[in-house]
């Protein structure tokens, strides 16, 4: 791995993993247009659909190399696409690296590769983002910039205050609850997500062309790694919404199933990154009651 650190610029990072950094932006690639922060504990990815479903990355600083902001700069928020991103790191890396595309979402990571990083420049208000990878064997770089522009302001609905909003939650293995949804038929447009603290913790349940459909996980089951439930809680999501974080699932090995009081539901889900540990993408939905 060979770099420099670009002391003149106002926040400079090295990507530990460019395989990683893609298995991310995957996973919350639910609309094209997505909010960009950082800050000193790391990158913030947002993305929204129809103001209905939040998704949400969290790339902390144990993914780079390097990470550094200037003391003295604050970074704006602000817009890219996802889109976009994805075609400008693949075209900073090497040919082996293969179209993204082409890769299965469960075999994205690939360990041991010192041509897997990648370099990120940013400047703040009306500069460029840069991307930028030296090539060892001939002592050269390729750069790519993009464009950023003014990021959506995001929904307040689906922004949430555990100090003044509890919650009921449970934590449960990301394949059980992936496994769940698929169970579901496609007609399905209701699911119903049920906690309580009594025999059965956890029921989702769907409605579809054949009947009804049903998993739940009992009070006390080995699948359960936190239950935080002081009443039952009964509440409906539209399934279309649902169905958008099974990429995340697939690539994570732990899910943490929120109900709020408001109703809304926040998923957090643990990725199977072998870079950092630490990463982890939330998926906020509204209750299907707002859409009657």
């Amino acid at each position: 791995m060979q770099f420099q650190v670009d002391h003149s610029a106002n926040f400079y990072c090295v990507i530990k993993s460019i395989e990683s950094l893609l298995l991310t932006l995957k996973s919350v690639h639910i609309t094209d247009n997505v909010s960009c922060y950082i800050s000193g504990e790391g990158i913030i990815l947002t993305v929204e659909h129809s103001r209905s479903v939040k998704a949400v990355a969290y790339i902390l600083r144990g993914s780079f190399n390097t990470f550094r902001i200037r003391d003295d700069v604050v970074m704006p928020t602000f817009g890219l696409s996802i889109n976009s991103l994805i075609d400008s790191i693949t075209a900073v890396m090497p040919l082996s690296f293969g179209p993204y595309e082409s890769k299965p979402v469960e075999n994205i990571i690939k360990l041991g590769d010192e041509s897997d990083y990648c370099e990120m420049t940013y400047d703040g208000a009306g500069s460029l983002l840069g991307l930028r990878r030296s090539i060892k064997e001939t002592n050269q770089f390729v750069q790519c910039t993009m464009v950023p522009f003014e990021r959506e302001e995001e929904s307040e609905e689906l922004k949430f205050d555990e100090t003044q909003d509890p919650v009921q939650l449970i934590v449960i293995p990301a394949k059980w609850f992936k496994d769940a949804l698929e169970d579901l038929e496609d007609t399905t447009e209701i699911v119903q997500m049920s906690l309580s603290p009594e025999d059965v913790a956890f029921q989702l349940t769907g409605q579809g062309a054949s009947g009804m459909q049903n998993s739940e996980i009992p009070k006390g089951s080995d699948l359960i790694t936190k239950f935080s439930c002081r009443h039952r809680v009964s509440v409906t999501y539209i399934y279309s919404h649902l169905i958008m974080c099974k990429k995340s699932l697939a690539l994570s090995y732990e899910v943490s199933v929120e109900i709020h009081q408001s109703g809304a539901l926040r998923l957090i889900i643990k990725l199977m990154d072998p870079v950092s540990a630490d990463n982890f993408v939330e998926f906020s939905f509204l209750p299907s009651t707002r859409f009657v």
